[in-house]
């Protein structure tokens, strides 16, 4: 296994390396590569270019909206070039198929499962999750990309105080640097435990009232209607508030 990102990988030894290989399985791709002797199979997971009208594109600055189109596009023609796709959900295949043209039994759908980390206790690592003084905590497992829509947060802390006398707090999992470019009227309803690991998780759900995930743009989950995974909130409370 090869980690790689974007089109850095693409040097000498490495095309060497892809050109032995009878199959080639890019978990999360494209694979950034012209010349594929080997069974090019690849894993999609960009709703981006599934849903191109989407309303991200509005939140962001006119050079990045444009900026961001070209990357899709060229991502794209690479994903086209795949002789098999893999994805998690029928509408995700759909979109293919909508969007870039790709014939349907080049596509298989390989549903996502539940961990087995979530059912063995003894593989759960410690984490150290910050008290807060609040009545609900709430948890978002996520890097913040502007898709994943983590800033409405100090608005729905600010409702559920007003409507509803309850003092929210959300735990994020952001990095150093996300969670520095965070303005402070987010920080200031937001603890930030950092990333975690695999075997965090566990404990890190298990600490907290609920988690949310109000992501715009997703490949892994449709909403309850049956519908795409683009703009719908995701909430699961396990206490009664």
């Amino acid at each position: 296994m090869v980690d790689t990102f974007g089109a850095s990988m693409s040097n000498i030894w490495f095309d060497r390396v892809l050109n032995d290989q009878d199959v080639v399985f890019t978990i999360f791709g494209p694979l950034y590569k012209l010349y594929t002797p080997f069974n090019n199979v690849c894993g999609f997971a960009q709703p981006w270019i599934i849903y191109p009208n989407n309303e991200c594109y509005a939140k962001l600055p006119m050079i990045k909206r444009l900026t961001l189109r070209l990357k899709y596009w060229i991502q794209g023609q690479f994903f086209k070039r795949a002789d098999s796709l893999v994805v998690e959900l029928e509408h995700v295949k759909n979109g293919l198929v909508r969007e870039l043209g790709i014939k349907p039994e080049r596509i298989h759908v390989v549903r996502n499962c539940l961990s087995s980390i979530y059912l063995d206790e003894a593989a759960w690592s410690s984490l150290y999750i910050p008290g807060s003084d609040c009545d609900l905590r709430l948890g978002f497992v996520g890097r913040n990309y502007s898709h994943k829509n983590t800033d409405v947060f100090p608005a729905i802390a600010k409702l559920l105080e007003k409507s509803h006398r309850i003092r929210a707090k959300f735990y994020v999992t952001f990095t150093d640097k996300e969670w520095l470019a965070c303005s402070a009227e987010f920080r200031n309803v937001c603890i930030n435990v950092g990333p975690l690991l695999v075997a965090q998780c566990p404990k890190f759900y298990q600490s907290l009232d609920g988690v949310v995930f109000p992501s715009l743009l997703e490949c892994f989950f449709c909403n309850a209607a049956g519908g795409h995974g683009d703009g719908k909130t995701i909430v699961r409370i396990r206490s009664a508030v």
